[in-house]
């Protein structure tokens, strides 16, 4: 059942410092929709949830309750090995419970950008089902452009072929980061094919004015090869004038030899 978060909400507005840290029972509301939350929770056991299912949302309540607003580690990371990622880094990450289509719990996920406490990631999953099925096949148009392949005959750290899922780019907070495996991406076709995805999706009208000053660049890096032929060859240009010159000199003197030799003697009187 929702929780009626415009009630609450008043509460919080109205409500000043020493009523907020009183007990929720003079309150029918609040505690109205505290009963809310555990019969959603026991409903969720009892009906609709598999054992697993359960698990991990009991193990998901723990680590929100020592992360979230008010639990005693909100302000730190929960590995500290996990503190310092880098673009293109793989990690373990808890994503916690999902809606719609969201990936959820516990996946792998690359590093796309680190700031200060959080970090923007794009989760990886199995291409294929535990069926055998390609998930591309069951994807709308939308969702399956929106994904980078990463074959398993390219990273030898995969246990099967990959997606990465591009177009569920998000910011978490570094306490969800689980696990670094040690190995990145950063370098391959597959980072160059992530990054000009992530332009494409996020930045749609930036990709083409790329694309153009790319092909520029490519122009001017010809031209400035044919500047650097023709300054070759002018650097040249005084070696051949010298060997032309000589080459002149040689003939007229072979020249003037041969008419010397042809011309009759003078009389001498």
């Amino acid at each position: 059942m929702p929780v009626n978060e415009s009630v609450l909400k008043r509460v919080l507005r109205n409500g000043n410092n020493l009523y907020q840290n009183l007990s929720i029972h003079p309150d029918s509301q609040v505690e109205h929709e505290l009963e809310q939350c555990f019969q959603d929770t026991i409903n969720l056991m009892r009906n609709q949830a598999t054992k697993q299912d359960v698990i991990k949302m009991i193990l998901e309540q723990s680590i929100w309750n020592q992360h979230s607003v008010y639990g005693p580690q909100k302000d730190v990371i929960y590995k500290r090995s996990c503190s310092n990622p880098q673009a293109g880094d793989v990690v373990g990450i808890e994503l916690g419970y999902n809606l719609g289509n969201e990936e959820s719990f516990y996946h792998m996920a690359i590093i796309t950008a680190d700031f200060p406490g959080v970090c923007a990631i794009v989760p990886i999953t199995s291409r294929y089902d535990r069926s055998g099925n390609d998930k591309l096949d069951t994807y709308d148009d939308i969702t399956a452009h929106s994904t980078t392949e990463m074959k398993k005959e390219s990273f030898s750290n995969l246990s099967n072929d990959s997606l990465i899922l591009v177009g569920q780019l998000r910011v978490v907070s570094k306490s969800r980061l689980r696990k670094m495996y040690g190995w990145d991406i950063r370098g391959t076709e597959t980072y160059l094919v992530l990054q000009k995805k992530i332009a494409e999706l996020y930045a749609p009208d930036l990709l083409p004015q790329v694309e153009v000053l790319h092909e520029k660049l490519g122009q001017l890096e010809k031209a400035v090869d044919l500047l650097f032929e023709e300054f070759s060859s002018m650097d040249r240009l005084p070696d051949q004038l010298h060997t032309a010159m000589e080459n002149v000199k040689t003939q007229f003197k072979e020249v003037a030899a041969t008419k010397s030799s042809m011309n009759p003697p003078k009389k001498v009187d």
